[in-house]
C-alpha cells in the first residue's frame, strides 16, 4: 500500500505555538522509539528504502518503506509484532509478497544477514484527527531526536497524513498551518536523515530531473502534470537541504535548474490545463531570483579561481558575500512554502478525466519556433550585445527543458544526438555568460583588490574566444530536427 503524507519542519521558536495548536483537539500522546536497520554498504539507503521496527506505546510494528513519488506518495507495509520482550530484529520475510517487500528483497539481493543497526529515532508524537475539504487527516508533532552512536540530530516537525479522502484537503490543511506557523516543506524522510547522520553529516548528492513518464496518447493536461511534478520533485528534494542548512553549491544549482524547468513549462504548455495559473509560475521566477547571488558567486568562484591560480594570478574579492544562510532563508519563507504548496496542489490528479488531444502534435510547433528563435540568434551572435546574448541563452534553456521533459515522445537515437548539441550549446553560452557576469563583479571590486586588473585582462584575452565558441555551438544545432517538424 502507499501512506501519502506532507511534512513541515517546525522553527524552535514556533514550536509551544504548534503543540498548543495541536492540543486544540482530542490528541494523544504516544512514545515512539524506533530502530532503523541496512547493510554496511548502505543497499537499502541507496535504493531509497528503509527497513525499520518501531515500538509505539507498548507494541512493537515492523515497517518497510519504499519509492513513491518523491513528494506525498511512498510504498508502505507494516506488520505488528508481540508486544513482550526487547527490539525485535528486522526480518524481511513478514513482507513477503508486498511490492515494499519485493523491493527490498531485490535491493539486498540475497545479503539480508548483513542487515544491521544504522541509527535509532526517539520521539514523543502528539497527534489528532482534522477534516478539511472533505479529507481526513491525521495530524502528528513529533519531537524528539534521531542518534547515530555517538551523533544526534533534533526531530521537530509536523506531519499530515492522509487518512481518507482527496489529496487536495491535505495539502489545504498543510498551507493553513504553514502559513500561520512560519513553517517549510521538507520531503526528507526520518531514514535519509538518518542515513546522513550515519554516514557523518557529509556532503549529500543534488537531486537532478527525472525524466516524466509521458505518452502520445496522454491528455496534455495530464501530461502537463506529469512534466511539472519532475520539476518539483526536483526542487523540492534539493530544496529540503538547504532549507536544512545542508545543502552545497551544487544543491542551489539543481534547485534552480528545477524552478527553471517549472517557469519553462507554465510558459509554453500551460493553455493545456484549463487549472493551470501563471501566477505559480511568478512565484517560482520569485524565487529563481533570490537563489540567482548566491548561484552566480558559487559558480564564477569554482571556474575562474583555478583558471586564474593555472595563470600565476589569484581570485580577486569579488564584493560582500551573500551569506550562506540566504539560500537556506529561501527555502524557508513562507511565499516560498506557498509558491510550491500551490504547485503540489496542481500536480495531483483530478477527479474527472482530462480532455483528449495529441501532446506530440501540440508541442512540435512551440519546440519548432524557440528553436528557429535560437538558431536565428546563432547566426548573428558576434554581433549581439550582451543582453541579446542573454535572452539568447534564456531561449535555449526553454528550447532544452521543454524538449526534454517530453523526450518520451521523440524517437531515442534522434533526441539523444539532438540533446547532446543542447547541452553543449547551453554549456558553451554558459560559459560566456559567465565570463560577462565576473567581468561586472570584477569591475566593481577594483577598488578593493590589486588583483583585480590581471583577473580583467585574463578574462578580455579570452572572451571574444568564449563569445564565438557559443555563436558555434548554437549554429551547430542545424535546422529544426525532423522529429519536431
Amino acid at each position: 500500500m502507499h501512506e501519502i503524507e506532507l511534512k513541515l519542519q517546525v522553527p524552535a521558536a514556533c514550536r509551544d505555538a504548534v503543540l498548543s495548536a495541536v492540543l486544540r483537539g482530542r490528541a494523544t500522546r504516544t512514545h515512539l522509539r524506533a530502530f532503523y536497520f541496512d547493510t554496511p554498504d548502505g543497499r537499502l539507503a541507496a535504493a531509497g528504502l528503509a527497513a525499520r521496527v518501531r515500538r509505539e506505546g507498548r507494541c512493537w510494528v515492523q515497517a518497510a518503506k519504499g519509492v513513491g513519488d518523491g513528494i506525498l506518495a511512498r510504498l508502505e507495509d507494516e506488520v505488528p509484532l508481540s508486544a513482550t520482550g526487547g527490539a525485535p530484529k528486522f526480518d524481511l520475510a513478514r513482507h513477503a509478497g508486498t511490492p515494499v517487500g519485493n523491493a527490498l528483497g531485490d535491493a539486498l539481493a540475497g545479503h539480508e544477514a548483513a542487515l544491521g543497526l544504522r541509527f535509532e529515532t526517539d520521539v514523543w508524537r502528539t497527534r489528532r484527527e482534522l477534516r478539511v475539504s472533505g479529507a481526513r487527516i491525521e495530524l502528528a508533532f513529533d519531537e524528539g531526536g534521531l542518534r547515530a552512536g555517538e551523533r544526534t540530530l533534533p526531530v521537530c516537525e509536523l506531519e499530515f497524513e492522509l487518512l481518507g479522502g482527496p489529496v487536495a484537503g491535505l495539502i489545504e490543511a498543510a498551507a493553513r498551518w504553514a502559513a500561520r506557523h512560519g513553517l517549510w516543506i521538507d520531503v526528507r524522510s526520518k531514514a535519509e536523515r538518518g542515513g546522513w547522520l550515519a554516514d557523518g553529516c557529509g556532503a549529500v548528492a543534488a537531486t537532478k530531473a527525472a525524466t516524466p513518464h509521458v505518452s502520445r496518447l496522454d491528455a496534455p493536461a495530464a501530461a502537463l502534470r506529469e512534466c511539472l511534478r519532475c520539476a518539483l520533485a526536483q526542487v523540492l528534494a534539493n530544496g529540503a537541504w538547504i532549507a536544512a542548512a545542508a545543502g552545497q553549491p551544487e544543491h542551489v544549482h539543481q534547485a534552480r535548474v528545477g524552478l527553471r524547468r517549472l517557469t519553462t513549462l507554465q510558459r509554453e504548455f500551460g493553455a493545456w490545463s484549463d487549472a493551470s495559473d501563471a501566477q505559480w509560475s511568478d512565484g517560482a521566477r520569485n524565487v529563481f531570483k533570490a537563489l540567482s547571488a548566491t548561484r552566480d558567486r558559487d559558480a564564477i568562484a569554482a571556474w575562474l579561481g583555478p583558471a586564474l591560480r593555472a595563470a600565476g594570478g589569484t581570485l580577486p574579492s569579488l564584493g560582500e558575500a551573500a551569506p550562506a544562510s540566504d539560500a537556506t532563508a529561501v527555502f524557508r519563507a513562507r511565499e516560498t512554502t506557498q509558491c510550491l504548496l500551490q504547485l503540489l496542489a496542481f500536480v495531483q490528479p483530478p477527479p474527472a478525466l482530462d480532455g483528449a488531444g495529441d501532446v506530440r502534435a501540440l508541442a512540435r510547433p512551440r519546440l519548432a519556433r524557440l528553436h528557429r528563435q535560437v538558431q536565428r540568434a546563432g547566426l548573428a551572435f558576434d554581433a549581439l550585445d550582451d543582453a541579446a546574448r542573454h535572452r539568447a541563452r534564456k531561449r535555449l534553456k526553454r528550447l532544452r527543458y521543454a524538449a526534454e521533459s517530453l523526450s518520451a515522445l521523440w524517437p531515442a537515437k534522434a533526441w539523444a544526438a539532438y540533446a547532446q548539441r543542447l547541452r553543449d550549446a547551453q554549456e558553451a553560452l554558459g560559459r560566456s555568460q559567465d565570463a560577462t557576469v565576473a567581468e561586472t563583479m570584477l569591475r566593481d571590486a577594483a577598488a578593493r583588490d590589486v588583483d583585480v586588473a590581471f583577473a580583467l585582462g585574463w578574462l578580455a584575452a579570452r572572451r571574444d574566444g568564449l563569445v564565438a565558441d557559443a555563436g558555434r555551438a548554437l549554429r551547430a544545432l542545424g535546422a529544426v530536427p525532423k522529429f519536431l517538424r
